[in-house]
């Protein structure tokens, strides 16, 4: 019984804090690949937008991603071009660049921007494609 007891006291500290952690990235408009897959195909007009080094884009790409690096100087003049009503799907590598560019388009005034939790390498994990 006793063993029973601590069994539902560590279930109910990890549903908890799997709970906290969803409203986290949904409040930050991270959304895992699932998600950002159905805001891709649900979208149009949408960009897509790789914030990586051109190298980086080089080796491997979601089809149809433009290459805009946020550490470059270019990548606020780059975004200009774009109509604050469409929708802007983010990625980098790892979700670290591509969070800092969601954050950045959003003071810009875009309103429906969308990261991709965990970047290139989550996308790549789940065995999406990655045009190369």
């Amino acid at each position: 019984m006793k063993m029973l007891k601590r069994f539902f006291r560590w279930g109910l500290l990890a549903l908890l804090c799997s709970c906290a952690g969803a409203r986290q990235q949904d409040d930050s408009g991270c959304l895992g690949v699932a998600d950002f897959s159905d805001t891709l195909a649900h979208n149009t007009p949408c960009r897509i937008m790789d914030v990586r080094t051109p190298e980086e884009y080089a080796s491997g790409h979601l089809d149809g991603a433009m290459n805009l690096d946020v550490q470059s100087d270019g990548f606020v003049m780059g975004v200009g071009a774009f109509r604050k009503q469409d929708a802007i799907l983010v990625y980098c590598q790892g979700g670290v660049r591509s969070r800092r560019a969601a954050e950045q388009l959003r003071a810009m005034g875009f309103t429906r921007v969308y990261d991709l939790c965990g970047g290139l390498n989550a996308w790549s994990e789940s065995g999406k494609t990655v045009v190369r």
